[in-house]
């Protein structure tokens, strides 16, 4: 059988990240971020092209996709206790986003985003790695299965479960982060089917390697989330792919040596 673990296009990204030293390159846009805040006719009387950023949820939601990309750069560059840090950093920046909501923002398309949690899936299951899973609470009708699988509430997972609509069939995505994408993972868990678990997880990740429009997993935060409650509730992850980095999944880990200070506006 084929090593499924990783892929030509995750190792090439891998090595052009490297090559370009991505990480500075994000350092710079975040501090970038800030000062559009902070310091606006500084910033835009160095570059004319820059536009001020004129509310503190915009401002944290491009801190947090800052710091997603940090995340997954730093597993590229093999640097575990940034990509947790930066993480963690994500899940707050996002959480202070969402706290800020403000309807009369130019950015659109963040309003949207937060309005509707469109990709919220994924800051709950950053929560649910690092076990911070309370701080999201009062944003937890935008991720509700994750939640009652994570406090192992079957009833109420099943009901949720049994009313999501079947995903489209060659649906084309960028991460399969709707409920409907993840229906089989959810089932699995619930029933403590741990084969149709490790297949489901299987197809996922093989799911995103095909069908990515313009963009890579180089983190499944979702899948380690995911497996992370199955292990809980006794199902075994026998997979083993570069997108779910396994010391992530480590039950003895203590992430909070790595998490860092957070600094708001």
């Amino acid at each position: 059988m084929k090593n499924e673990y990783t892929y030509a296009k995750w190792d090439k990204q891998k090595k052009n990240n490297i090559k370009i030293n991505a990480i500075k390159n994000i350092n710079t846009n975040i501090n970038t971020h800030i000062k559009l805040y902070t310091e606006p006719q500084e910033m835009i009387g160095k570059n004319k092209f820059l536009r001020p950023t004129t509310d503190k949820m915009s401002l944290y939601f491009q801190l947090g996709n800052d710091y997603y990309g940090l995340m997954e750069n730093a597993y590229l560059f093999g640097d575990n206790s940034l990509c947790i840090e930066s993480m963690y950093k994500f899940l707050r920046y996002m959480l202070a986003a969402y706290d800020n909501y403000d309807s009369k923002s130019e950015h659109s398309m963040i309003c949207q985003d937060i309005q509707f949690g469109k990709k919220f899936n994924r800051v709950t299951s950053a929560a649910v790695i690092l076990d911070e899973f309370e701080i999201v609470k009062p944003y937890e009708r935008f991720s509700p299965i994750i939640g009652a699988l994570y406090r192992n509430e079957p009833a109420a997972a099943e009901e949720l479960i049994d009313k999501l609509p079947p995903a489209a069939v060659g649906s084309k995505q960028i991460y399969f982060l709707n409920d409907c994408f993840l229906k089989n993972i959810y089932s699995a868990i619930l029933k403590g089917d741990e084969v149709k678990f490790n297949g489901s997880i299987r197809e996922r990740i093989l799911t995103l390697r095909k069908n990515i429009i313009g963009n890579l997993t180089i983190i499944d935060l979702v899948s380690i989330a995911l497996i992370k409650i199955a292990q809980k509730n006794g199902i075994n992850y026998t997979c083993d792919f570069i997108e779910i980095p396994s010391f992530l999944l480590d039950p003895t880990a203590d992430f909070d040596d790595h998490k860092g200070e957070i600094t708001f506006f």
